[in-house]
């Protein structure tokens, strides 16, 4: 009875999301300003950058809102999406983040989600086919979008915005950001990035050099990464490279992005799910295997997890 419930609420919502794209698609090339706040900083005038942005293929209002605020002080706009979506309804969908179907599902419940979503799916293909035509800033990467699939935009997204860069001769800066980001915590981390390249000089660019958050984590003891660890650590000392938190956004020199796109066969291997540590473990493989040594430049406040260790001890003994 519970999961008839949920299906009904699935299938309620999924309507309710079919009819507001319907609308949106009415007005979303309208020139409503969404952010009359966003002012652009004042940054120098070596500091050119190409923004290559995260997003979700349903994501309309947030990248019509970045279109009219933050996206303009960027030299380029890329918003990096998946050329297909999900097939499966979201609640049935194990772990929620991936594209795999939950093994045990009673299947006319699944039918009839399946019917909803595949509706729903269609809608956004048609929308984001009239977004593509008018605004001409959309990656359409071939790779179903989900949140576990980062690994491969990253990948995707880089040799294809490094591509159209070298098509304008363009040695800008590449920026990754998210779609969420707002515009206050964009002007920081272009101000500070800008700071940074003005004071290292414009020769910066020909350098392989990574700008970012640097933190790191503990790997669990249990769990699909265990393995990654380096064999001379502790289980309960064991941690990952330094990586710059995805979500405060990072920028690389355009040697670094080619560096990753070129090498992108060795890096891959081993890599987890989880796109801004995977940076971390690729730096130490291009030092050991093509003598390629990255600068890291720090944009804001260091994290050590030591909150957290507790946690992990914890986990790393129930953990199945």
């Amino acid at each position: 009875m519970h999961r008839n419930n949920h299906i009904l609420i699935t299938a309620i919502l999924g309507s309710i999301v079919i009819s507001y794209i319907r609308s949106f698609t009415t007005k979303l090339f309208k020139n409503e300003d969404f952010d009359k706040s966003a002012v652009k900083p004042r940054l120098p005038r070596q500091c050119n950058i190409n923004a290559m942005i995260y997003s979700a293929r349903e994501n309309f209002d947030e990248r019509q809102i970045i279109r009219k605020s933050w996206g303009k002080w960027f030299d380029k706009v890329h918003f990096i999406i998946g050329d297909q979506g999900c097939g499966i309804p979201p609640s049935f969908r194990l772990p929620p983040t991936s594209c795999t179907a939950a093994a045990n599902y009673d299947q006319k419940l699944y039918l009839e989600a399946e019917k909803a979503h595949v509706q729903l799916l269609q809608t956004i293909e048609n929308a984001l086919r009239i977004e593509r035509a008018v605004y001409n800033d959309l990656i359409l990467l071939p790779l179903t979008d989900y949140y576990d699939n980062l690994p491969q935009k990253f990948f995707g997204g880089l040799e294809t915005v490094l591509h159209l860069a070298n098509s304008r001769s363009n040695r800008s800066l590449i920026l990754k950001l998210d779609d969420d980001f707002t515009a206050a915590h964009t002007r920081k981390l272009l101000q500070s990035l800008c700071d940074h390249v003005e004071s290292m000089g414009i020769a910066v660019l020909n350098t392989a050099v990574l700008f970012g958050t640097f933190m790191t984590d503990y790997i669990h003891r249990r769990g699909k990464y265990a393995s990654l660890h380096k064999a001379e650590q502790q289980w309960y000392f064991a941690m990952w490279d330094p990586f710059p938190y995805g979500g405060a956004g990072y920028a690389m020199t355009p040697v670094l992005a080619e560096s990753f796109v070129t090498h992108k066969g060795l890096l891959s291997r081993n890599m987890t799910q989880l796109e801004d540590v995977n940076i971390g473990i690729f730096l130490p493989k291009l030092q050991e295997h093509f003598n390629i040594s990255v600068t890291k430049v720090h944009l804001g406040q260091d994290f050590f997890p030591s909150s957290k260790f507790l946690h992990h001890i914890y986990t790393s003994f129930i953990e199945p």
